[in-house]
């Protein structure tokens, strides 16, 4: 049996040709920049999960052992993260414990807005690429994937981004406060990634933030900070 690949001929293949694969083949509701040429999709029958490639790793491995596949996973070489797409099966996380304990591990659990996929338009930067490409309608379940990120130990979370260097070192460094129930948390983030981030937060309302120019230092940097800079 032959299984479905995106094309691989970078002189025919565009990235509405690509767009046309995604949806028909992949059965992924994505749409495209005419400018651009940037591929995304709308979060909703689809999600998403992402994590540290060290996670993602065994994530990944742990699902190849039960025969779970294909998967598909986008990387993000510059950042360091895999993102899975998944099955919109992930209750909204209530437990504010569950939730600082998939930040520490650095796990972003995607349920809506959009979500950018590989696309053959030009990419210098190597924003994001197929680590493991979608090839059909398939994706695992997201609520299985989040409960393995939240096996992670929370002090070798912490130490993976403490003392982190800043992806913008031109710009300041804001403290930022999250408040989830009785939890606290700070971290440390470049200005434009905190700008980001709090919009984020008021939009998703998880929990609060609070801000703060002065005593920066001694604090980890924000899960997934440099993805809060890409486009």
């Amino acid at each position: 049996m032959t299984q479905n690949r995106p094309p691989t001929n970078t002189f025919d293949e565009t990235p509405r040709s690509r767009c046309e694969f995604y949806r028909r083949v992949c059965s992924l509701p994505t749409v495209i920049d005419p400018v651009t040429g940037r591929i995304t999709m709308r979060a909703g029958l689809v999600g998403a999960v992402m994590m540290p490639t060290d996670l993602a790793h065994r994530v990944k491995t742990r699902l190849d052992v039960r025969g779970v596949a294909p998967l598909p996973i986008i990387g993000h070489p510059r950042a360091a993260m895999w993102t899975f797409l998944v099955r919109a099966d992930i209750r909204p996380i209530t437990d504010p414990e569950q939730v600082a304990r998939l930040w520490e591990a650095r796990v972003v659990v995607i349920r809506e807005g959009d979500i950018a996929l590989p696309s053959p338009a030009s990419d210098p930067l190597m924003v994001r690429t197929w680590v493991s490409p979608a090839i059909s309608a398939f994706r695992p379940s997201g609520a299985v994937i989040s409960r393995m990120c939240r096996g992670v130990p929370t002090s070798r979370a912490w130490a993976m981004n403490r003392g982190g260097r800043s992806p913008c070192p031109d710009e300041p460094d804001i403290h930022l406060t999250i408040q989830f129930s009785s939890i606290r948390m700070d971290f440390v983030a470049c200005l434009t990634a905190a700008l980001v981030f709090v919009c984020e937060v008021a939009a998703r309302r998880p929990g609060t933030v609070a801000v703060d120019s002065r005593c920066c230092a001694g604090f980890p940097r924000l899960p997934c900070e440099r993805l809060y800079l890409l486009p």
